[in-house]
């Protein structure tokens, strides 16, 4: 089919919940229409983070609209120009592909309802070269507000735009990078692919639990470290370690958009302009109902926006700082009423694993098990979404001690991890020791065991920590082997103890088990004892090209 004009705009980059990620949002350009009369065209992807999708999908994730600022340069000889093509012109999705000369994919933007004077556009091939970005107000657009793009802005380090909303509405905000092109000949066409991403970062809690016969439920959440608060039986709250680090959900914020350049695919700066009134990070609701769920796929899940004003161009990360979970909770039996309270859990996730960049999904899953014989009560784990290639998962144990006493979380992270709780052979493992009270971190205190059991044993927090109890050496200055149980723990040498972080190295299949004793002159006791098990699973094999 011959068309006079071609235009297409299919939008691209985006988040999705879950296994990995992907901001580069490369993708199949199809093959533009060839005429002796081609208008421009546009293409692109919206991607979800692990793959790129286009068409409908695309549109639900932009509300079905975006909005594309164009202009051609004009070269004659040392003489340039610049001309608006597309001014603030608003595409819309409709389905109809090849309906019209400008509508090819679905994405319409001639005799729309509400811009009326928009007019199809065709290449200028005299025309030395052709610039373009583009934004979407997604699906909360009826509740955000955006000035016109001023194209004299563009590359100047100056605000381009501005979106105007709630930090719950400004969820849905993209932008796109710059598309700077030659013009084509007639002969070859090919479609303009704009690629948009978030302008914000997706911070994900989950909590599930795997106490044999007992259910979870009346979740408490604290929005303060220590002292009083008012508890929230439904949202989640990650506490910085430092003051007013965040914008609350209804808190309005404006998003300022600077381009400090107009080559090809560079990058829109966003920089937040409100007031930070909370010292934490306020998640989505989390329904307990009859009890959370039971495994790590079935969490239940509450999502966050954080937004920074602090990125820059040259600082596309922003550092949450440490990050602390309050929490109490009710254990109910399966088998009738009875119940165990459990009070003032802390959880500090390091500051390591809290480096966020806008487009990315970071997921934070906590875990309640029977750690210990006194149900020492929570384990997270930090998932870490960054790329497709990239996954990054950690494990945080967390005591029960509060903040008024010496308490200590233990994270393990390896680069890779398969995001099942397990961790691969002959890669190193990462191990931060984290003060959840008074105390201090001292790595001396940390000591690497080789675990392995009786068949009808399970190698869990609770065993372990009961074998490094009952072990023979009272005094824990040279422990070697400790049994209980069918539990028996061997001292490995496999730790380094250098850096700010320490590592070992697995090199088979098996447990490895982290003991963090802070009893100092005393006894061993389960009181001063934090426990990390980490089930190391055989190397992964190299996928085939």
């Amino acid at each position: 089919m011959k068309l006079k004009s071609y235009l297409l705009l299919l939008a691209g980059a985006a988040m999705a919940f879950a296994s990995c990620s992907d901001d580069k949002y490369t993708g199949v350009q199809e093959p533009a229409a060839i005429g002796s009369d081609t208008a421009i065209a546009f293409s692109g992807l919206r991607g979800n983070q692990s793959r790129a999708i286009d068409g409908k999908a695309a549109a639900d994730s932009l509300g079905s609209e975006f909005v594309v600022e164009g202009f051609k340069t004009i070269s004659e000889g040392s003489t340039t120009s610049s001309q608006l093509v597309f001014n603030d012109y608003h595409v819309q999705y409709n389905g109809n592909a090849g309906s019209t000369d400008s509508n090819t994919k679905g994405w319409e933007y001639v005799a729309l309802d509400d811009y009326a004077t928009q007019s199809i556009k065709y290449w200028d091939f005299d025309a030395s070269s052709y610039t373009f970005v583009a934004y979407s107000l997604g699906n909360n657009k009826a509740n955000l507000t955006a000035t016109a793009i001023d194209n004299t802005k563009l590359g100047q380090n100056e605000v381009a735009y501005t979106v105007t909303g709630t930090m719950e509405n400004l969820s849905s905000f993209f932008v796109s990078k710059v598309v700077a092109m030659t013009t084509p000949t007639s002969t070859t066409i090919s479609p303009v692919t704009l690629s948009f991403k978030r302008a914000h970062t997706n911070v994900v809690v989950g909590i599930y639990e795997t106490v044999p016969g007992y259910s979870v439920v009346d979740i408490n959440f604290y929005p303060v470290v220590s002292g009083e608060a008012t508890p929230s039986t439904t949202n989640p709250y990650l506490i910085s370690s430092g003051t007013n680090s965040f914008y609350g959900p209804s808190a309005s914020v404006t998003a300022k958009v600077t381009y400090s350049a107009v080559t090809d695919e560079a990058e829109p700066v966003v920089v937040y302009d409100g007031t930070k009134d909370q010292s934490y990070l306020t998640c989505g609701a989390i329904n307990t109902g009859n009890g959370i769920g039971t495994s790590s796929v079935e969490a239940t899940f509450a999502k966050a926006v954080a937004v920074e004003p602090t990125v820059t161009a040259t600082n596309s990360e922003v550092t949450a700082g440490d990050l602390t979970l309050r929490v109490s909770y009710t254990l109910k039996a399966d088998d009738g009423d009875e119940t165990i309270q459990v009070k003032d859990a802390l959880a500090v996730i390091p500051s390591t694993y809290t480096k966020w960049e806008a487009n990315h999904i970071y997921t934070y899953i906590f875990k309640i098990t029977n750690a210990t014989s006194n149900l020492y009560p929570i384990t997270f784990d930090a998932v870490v979404d960054l790329d497709e290639d990239d996954y990054k998962e950690t494990i945080t144990t967390v005591t029960t001690n509060n903040e008024d006493s010496a308490g200590y979380s233990i994270t393990t992270y390896q680069d890779g991890t398969n995001g099942q709780d397990e961790y691969y052979a002959g890669k190193a493992i990462d191990v931060t020791v984290m003060a959840t009270g008074t105390g201090s971190v001292d790595y001396n205190n940390l000591t690497l065991y080789t675990a392995t059991a009786d068949p009808t044993t399970l190698i869990t927090e609770s065993n372990c920590i009961n074998a490094y109890i009952a072990g023979p050496d009272s005094s824990r200055t040279t422990p070697e082997t400790y049994s209980f149980n069918g539990v028996t723990l061997t001292e490995s040498s496999l730790l380094e103890t250098s850096g700010s972080i320490k590592a070992f190295t697995p090199s088979g299949e098996g447990y490895y088990v982290l003991i963090y004793d802070f009893s100092g002159e005393t006894e061993a006791a389960i009181d001063n004892v934090t426990c990390k098990v980490v089930k190391v699973g055989a190397a992964p094999e190299e996928e085939e090209e």
